[in-house]
C-alpha cells in the first residue's frame, strides 16, 4: 500500500511539472496566471516524412479553453499550415500545443478596449519561442486574425512574432480550400 502511495506521488508530481522544450514546464504556464495548463504535441502530417526541407520551423500555439477550439481543430489547422509551407521548402517540426485556461477567464479580447490586451497575454507567456499563435474565442477588433512582425514593431516587445487567431475562422466563409488564416499570419511573421 505504502509503494502504490508513493508511485502515485512520483506520477502526480511529474505530471504538474511537464515540460516542453519550445513551450518550457507546465508550472511556469500555472505561475503566469494561465489555468491548468497541458501541452501536447501537435504533429506535421506523415506524407511529409522523407521530403527535403531548406528551412524548418516550431511554432508555439496556446489554446484557451472554452474558445471554440479543440485540440482536434489545431491539429487540423497545424496539418495545413504544415503542406502549405511544405511546398515552399519549409518544414514545420512539431510543435507544443498549450491548453490552458485564459489569464482572467478571458478568451475574448478587444485590444483596443480592454484591460486583458494581446500585450498583456504576450506578456504573461512565460517562454520568449517566437513565432506564437494564440487561439481566441473571438477577437473583436481584428475579426479572425492578426499578428505583429519587425517590419511594423508594435509597442511592446513581447508581442513581436505573435499571431491571434479567433475561433471564427473554423465556420466562417474565409474557411476556403486555399486559404488559412493561421497560415496568413504566419507568413506575416516568418
Amino acid at each position: 500500500m505504502k509503494s502504490l502511495l508513493l508511485l502515485a506521488l512520483l506520477i502526480h508530481s511529474t505530471a504538474a511539472y511537464a515540460t516542453d522544450p519550445v513551450a518550457g514546464p507546465t508550472k511556469a504556464w500555472a505561475d503566469a496566471g494561465f489555468g491548468h495548463p497541458e501541452i501536447i504535441t501537435l504533429r506535421p502530417p506523415s506524407s511529409l516524412n522523407g521530403r527535403t526541407f531548406s528551412h524548418s520551423v516550431k511554432v508555439l500555439f496556446v489554446q484557451f479553453r472554452r474558445a471554440g477550439w479543440s485540440p482536434e481543430d489545431v491539429q487540423k489547422q497545424f496539418e495545413w499550415v504544415a503542406k502549405s509551407y511544405a511546398q515552399c521548402g519549409v518544414k514545420f517540426e512539431a510543435s507544443p500545443l498549450v491548453v490552458a485556461d485564459a489569464p482572467g477567464g478571458k478568451v475574448s479580447i478587444d485590444p483596443n478596449q480592454d484591460e486583458v490586451d494581446d500585450g498583456a497575454i504576450a506578456r504573461r507567456i512565460p517562454v520568449s519561442h517566437r513565432p506564437a499563435v494564440i487561439l481566441l474565442k473571438r477577437n473583436i477588433s481584428f475579426p479572425s486574425g492578426y499578428s505583429y512582425n519587425t517590419v511594423h514593431p508594435p509597442k511592446e516587445q513581447a508581442l513581436i512574432g505573435t499571431a491571434f487567431v479567433d475561433s471564427t475562422v473554423l465556420n466562417s466563409i474565409i474557411k476556403l480550400s486555399y486559404y488559412n488564416v493561421i497560415a496568413h499570419e504566419l507568413a506575416h511573421i516568418l
